[in-house]
């Protein structure tokens, strides 16, 4: 297992390269920052995970307006509609995490809405118990939240 932090640096390498490692699924929670989802890299990467992966499940935070990002993004839109991706709304504030194969982890320190972090913890290979651990609170998340198209 490596555990690296990762502060004050521009998250798009690291969030491009959990994505390319995605062979299996990919769990995100985001507030969907426009600024950085238009990125190019970001989006290819993004596109390639949700046709490679069998699962892409993406979770909206609680005070995100789908409908304008969605307008905003008509490549995300593009692959919600493909059934690429499956995308829900919190009901409440979540943290902003990227799990990859249920292996590999990004979490994100909380931050205001809108924002791009620059801080946040990276984990490759977790250990089962870990692993298990923030599989469970996202799932519960995921539950939790409503669907969204």
């Amino acid at each position: 297992m490596q555990i690296e932090e990762h502060i004050d640096c521009d998250p798009e390498d690291l969030i491009v390269k959990l994505l390319n490692a995605a062979r299996g699924s990919v769990w995100t929670s985001s507030s969907v920052v426009l600024d950085f989802f238009k990125r190019d890299r970001f989006k290819q990467a993004m596109e390639n995970a949700a046709e490679r992966t069998y699962q892409f499940w993406f979770l909206l935070d609680n005070d995100v307006d789908w409908e304008e990002k969605k307008s905003e993004l008509p490549w995300l839109a593009g692959l919600v509609t493909k059934g690429l991706i499956t995308v829900r709304k919190s009901k409440e504030p979540i943290p902003h995490w990227l799990i990859i194969d249920g292996r590999h982890f990004r979490l994100e320190k909380r931050h205001p809405p809108g924002k791009v972090i620059t801080n946040n913890l990276e984990i490759w290979g977790a250990v089962k118990p870990l692993a298990d651990m923030l599989q469970d609170r996202f799932r519960s998340w995921w539950e939790n939240a409503t669907p969204v198209g």
